[in-house]
């Protein structure tokens, strides 16, 4: 029988057959984010997540969160989880296209959410989904530059659903989500 097969072929399937690589897991944060939830203090000490991509070590920077739904971020309904980037970022070096977490709000009610952050001629302004094309309804930041550089607490890389099922279904290669940020690249 093997002599009907093309040795390409057979290589394939026995590639394809192999036990999967695994991926370095990073670890949660310890509660949610989104409304009505301050950026958590810690990371939780049991709960890991395997990198959506693959990698024989997790960069000490990146973390998992658990999402609350944002009724102003529909682009991010779908997902639960998100890929962090906790490394600092600079207000010079924001693009447009990137989703950041940002805590924002006073001390007795900081929330850390999910948005856009676009420079103004003044200052920076926080934009939702819902008000990406309505400049005039962006939320002003009356921030220093240090000020928001220490309110933007990460960068989002990735953005999918919680496989919490089987380890199959915690490969990477399965996960259904997509890269906001290049996720090893600065």
């Amino acid at each position: 029988m093997l002599d009907l097969v093309p040795l390409p072929e057979l290589e394939a399937h026995l590639r394809s057959r192999r036990m999967p690589r695994r991926s370095a897991e990073v670890p949660f944060l310890d509660r949610p984010i989104g409304p009505g939830m301050p950026w958590p203090a810690r990371l939780s000490p049991r709960q890991k997540f395997p990198l959506p991509f693959p990698s024989s070590t997790a960069p000490p920077h990146l973390v998992m969160a658990s999402l609350i739904v944002d009724p102003s971020m529909p682009s991010t309904a779908a997902y639960d989880v998100a890929l962090l980037d906790t490394a600092p970022v600079r207000p010079s070096k924001l693009a447009p296209q990137s989703l950041f977490v940002i805590e924002r709000g006073t001390d007795a009610s900081k929330e850390a959410v999910l948005r856009y952050i676009r420079p103004g001629a003044q200052h920076y302004y926080l934009v939702t989904d819902l008000t990406l094309d309505t400049p005039a309804d962006w939320e002003p930041l009356l921030l220093s530059v240090s000020e928001l550089a220490a309110a933007i607490k990460a960068r989002v890389r990735w953005i999918g659903s919680n496989w919490l099922g089987t380890e199959r279904d915690r490969d990477p290669h399965t996960q259904r989500g997509r890269f906001l940020y290049d996720p090893i690249s600065s």
